[in-house]
């Protein structure tokens, strides 16, 4: 996944999810920003979202992705331990993904 021409968030970005005949009561979401492990709960509600059409509820996708961006477009100082971050375009991040997982 990359940005859309003409979008002011620049990103690339690999993922790897699980199909819907795959799933686990477990949250299972692994995200990488820069080569660096963090946790972004809107990307996280984002997929899970996508996913509640497909899978039974209260079950959730395996999910992988490793995003690469500016770090101007990264907010580290949401978490103590700076393992939670928030992105700068995140909507449109998000879009981009729902986009593509659809």
């Amino acid at each position: 996944i990359s940005s859309p021409s003409g979008e002011d968030a620049q990103f690339e970005c690999d993922v790897c999810v699980t199909k819907p005949n795959y799933n686990s009561k477990r949250n299972e979401f692994v995200l990488f920003i820069n080569q660096r492990l963090v946790d972004s709960t809107p990307l996280k509600k984002a997929i899970d979202h996508v996913y509640s059409n497909y899978l039974p509820k209260g079950t959730h996708p395996f999910v992988y992705v490793h995003l690469r961006c500016p770090p101007e477009n990264i907010d580290v100082n949401v978490h103590p331990t700076k393992s939670e971050v928030h992105l700068l375009h995140e909507d449109e991040i998000i879009q981009a993904f729902r986009v593509k997982l659809n």
